[in-house]
């Protein structure tokens, strides 16, 4: 059984892996890159890569901020990755359609975003 358990470890390759090549194409779009913060156009998958890539957050903490609960996460997430007003409520809108607007997140720059994001995962606050 261990050798079998070393074979399967040993034959795994992550960057073959959906996430990985999901992480790859965000990466190749390049400036681009914000439309796979669409979620109507980029679907699920792409959506929740680009969230994490552009806000600098791991994926899984990109997908827990769809959470109805965690809704100024999500916002924060989408104005650190570069998306302003209309868009993140659009887009907030999307996963729940009646979720009260963010707004507070539009005055804060991409920096600032960021940086709540960073210091929040530093804490501990999910």
């Amino acid at each position: 059984m261990i050798r079998a358990e070393a074979k399967l470890r040993n034959g795994f390759d992550e960057s073959a892996g959906r996430l990985a090549l999901l992480a790859r194409l965000v990466a190749g779009m390049g400036e681009s890159a914000s439309e796979a913060l669409d979620l109507e156009q980029a679907g699920v998958p792409l959506f929740l890569t680009a969230l994490a890539v552009g806000s600098r957050q791991s994926r899984v903490m990109a997908v827990l901020s769809t959470n109805e609960k965690q809704i100024v996460r999500l916002a924060l997430g989408l104005r650190a990755a570069g998306m302003a007003g209309a868009a993140i409520e659009a887009q907030i809108l999307r996963l729940h359609r009646s979720a009260d607007p963010v707004r507070a997140v539009d005055a804060l720059d991409q920096g600032d975003a960021l940086q709540m994001i960073a210091e929040a995962g530093t804490l501990g606050i999910v």
